[in-house]
C-alpha cells in the first residue's frame, strides 16, 4: 500500500488538552482496514505522549463509530498475515491508554469517584457545530479529580 497517495482517513485534533482523533471512512461506516489500524496506532500513541493532552476522544465520521474490521480486505488474507501486519496492535494500543484509566461516552453524565471525590462527565467531546460528538469514547490520560482540571 502506497501511503504517500492514499487518502487521509484518520485525523486528529487538540482542543484545549483534549486530542480528538477521528476515524474517516464513513463510505465504509469507518470500517477498520490495515491503513485505519495503522494510522489510529500512530496517531494515539503521540497523543500519549504529549504532556499537554489530559483525554483522547477516539470518534467517527459521518454519523458511524466503526463498523469493526473491513471484511472486503480482509477476506484475501490468511491467518499468517494477520499475524505478520500485526492487525490486532490497534487494540492493544487502545487497551494500555484505557487501562487504568477510565473510558466513558461523550454526551452522557458519567461519575468517576476517586480518592473519595467524584467527577461529573458531560459532553466533554463537541463537534464544531457544538452537539456532541456521537458514538465516541473517552481514553483519558489520568485519573481527575474534575475533568475540568484534565
Amino acid at each position: 500500500m502506497n501511503v504517500e497517495n492514499s487518502p487521509v482517513v484518520v485525523r486528529s485534533e487538540r482542543r484545549g488538552r483534549v486530542g480528538i482523533v477521528t476515524i474517516d471512512r464513513p463510505e465504509r461506516r469507518n470500517a477498520l482496514n490495515l491503513q485505519v489500524k495503522q494510522d489510529l496506532v500512530a496517531q494515539l500513541q503521540a497523543l500519549e505522549q504529549d504532556e499537554g493532552i489530559s483525554a483522547i476522544v477516539l470518534t467517527g465520521s459521518g454519523g458511524y463509530f466503526v463498523a469493526g474490521t473491513d471484511i472486503a480486505e480482509m477476506a484475501g488474507m490468511r491467518p499468517g498475515d494477520h499475524v505478520r501486519l500485526e492487525t490486532d496492535r490497534v487494540f492493544h494500543v487502545v487497551r494500555q491508554l484505557a487501562n487504568p484509566r477510565p473510558t466513558l461516552p461523550p454526551g452522557m453524565n458519567s461519575a468517576l469517584n476517586t480518592e473519595g471525590k467524584t467527577a461529573t462527565h458531560s459532553a466533554l467531546a463537541r463537534s464544531s457545530s457544538g452537539s456532541p460528538l456521537s458514538g465516541a469514547s473517552m481514553i483519558s490520560r489520568k485519573t481527575c479529580a474534575a475533568f475540568s482540571d484534565c
